[in-house]
């Protein structure tokens, strides 16, 4: 009874690790019910029981026969697999060969330890199993590591890469069919024996690695350039908002240009009494006066529109504005570039006064030249968390994942070979841009 448990136990221990490989990879990426993956293993050990003891009654149970067992065995739960998980078959493929090849190392290693010291022991499987499961805990945690990373990496099923890298374990594995007989004891003997083993882990694992580096990087471009795309389309609605402020400006511009007209006309009405056609008149006559505040932080009229525009929902917060701007006239950056860096700054300034008590709301906006760069500075209360960053990103409080707003900025200052800081300052938040003025 003690040698079939022994013999049913060496047939069970290189299956650790191949549910270990089939299962623990994927178990968060797919539809695994916990009653599917039960009933898979149950199926499993009965099946095993059943065909060794099947096996013991009309053959002689040897090396051969065992390691021809453990062969036989691995078709079956094979399919058992697609069955209990439905999906990504081309991920199941490929851990199963991955599966089959790493069973070499476990198998082989403890056929080697039994079969070169222990061969004259009482139970010399004890002793293979024991080096069996000693292998499996020593090196299987970090393939498992690498098959994980590989699996959750969502671009693997967009590239189609699946279908492909499972060829890579098979061929390793019919590489070592034809190194030599797994049903032949003398082939597990010597130290070219060991160095082939690990000569197959090592070559495993770094294939692992390099897959889940390079699928790590495909993740990374992607993402980047995602980013990318979100941020010149803010960028572009950013445009659009900002050139509907400046036909704005444009408009008010020219009324206040006609207005001494309108005045002269209405001098004129009034001045001959007749007050029916004055009153006509001005029931008809409506000026836009978009973006005129009465007041003026310089002489660009756009940016100086953009200003009034951010200062005005600024004061409706009740936040306490100080504006000191003084632009060089002949600096090559253009008009939309700066208010791009200007509204956005003072959008998230505003975004953050509102979480703060009325009496400590502030902001704060210089804008110079020095030496050569246009310089902003714009200081705003916050509520003295700091924002939280990922990636070196600070990660918007508007919704899930970066900011673009202070995304668009890096963009622009790096358009102009300047910089974008942002940091905290005591209990304000600091955004300092520089942005290189062009000659010419």
């Amino acid at each position: 009874m003690t040698e079939l448990l022994l013999e049913l136990l060496n047939i069970a221990v290189p299956y650790i690790s191949a549910f270990a490989i089939k299962l623990y990879p994927m178990w968060k990426t797919r539809d695994v019910k916990t009653r599917a993956v039960v009933i898979y293993i149950a199926c499993f050990a009965l099946y095993m029981c059943a065909g060794f003891l099947v096996v013991k009654r009309f053959w002689a149970v040897d090396f051969r026969v065992m390691q021809m067992y453990k062969l036989c065995i691995e078709l079956p739960v094979a399919v058992m697999s697609f069955w209990a998980f439905r999906k990504r078959i081309w991920q199941n493929i490929f851990l199963i060969t991955t599966s089959a090849l790493y069973v070499t190392l476990s198998i082989g290693t403890g056929t080697f330890v039994s079969g070169n010291y222990f061969h004259n022991a009482a139970y010399p499987l004890l002793a293979a199993d024991i080096a069996s499961l000693t292998v499996i805990v020593l090196t299987l945690p970090p393939l498992l590591f690498f098959l994980r990373r590989l699996c959750e990496n969502p671009h693997m099923n967009q590239a189609g890469v699946w279908r492909i890298i499972w060829i890579l374990p098979l061929t390793h594995f019919g590489m070592y069919l034809l190194a030599g007989s797994p049903f032949d004891v003398n082939n597990f003997k010597g130290g070219t024996f060991i160095l082939s083993r690990i000569l197959i882990y090592g070559v495993l694992l770094f294939t692992c690695y390099l897959l889940e580096t390079a699928l790590r990087q495909v993740s990374e471009n992607i993402s980047l350039k995602e980013n990318a795309r979100l941020i010149e389309s803010r960028i572009e609605q950013q445009e659009e908002q900002f050139n509907l402020i400046a036909e704005s400006t444009d408009m008010a511009l020219a009324a206040r240009h006609d207005l001494r007209h309108h005045l002269s006309t209405l001098r004129g009405l009034l001045d001959s009494g007749k007050l029916d056609e004055l009153e006509r008149y001005l029931s008809e006559y409506s000026v836009a006066r978009a973006g005129d505040t009465g007041v003026s932080y310089c002489w660009n009229a756009r940016v100086n529109a953009l200003l009034c525009y951010y200062a005005a929902k600024a004061k409706e917060l009740d936040a306490d504005v100080r504006i000191s701007i003084d632009l060089p006239r002949e600096s090559g950056i253009s008009d939309l570039d700066l208010s791009v860096v200007l509204g956005n700054c003072f959008d998230n300034a505003i975004a953050a006064c509102a979480d703060v008590p009325i009496e400590k709301r502030r902001i704060s906006l210089k804008c110079t030249e020095v030496t050569g760069s246009l310089m902003i500075l714009l200081d705003n209360s916050f509520n003295g968390k700091p924002p939280e960053k990922r990636d070196g990103r600070f990660l918007s409080s508007k919704h899930d994942g970066p900011g673009f707003g202070l995304a668009s900025v890096m963009s622009v200052a790096e358009k102009y070979g300047g910089m974008a800081e942002f940091t905290v300052v005591g209990d304000e938040f600091r955004s300092e841009v520089e942005l290189r003025m062009q000659s010419g």
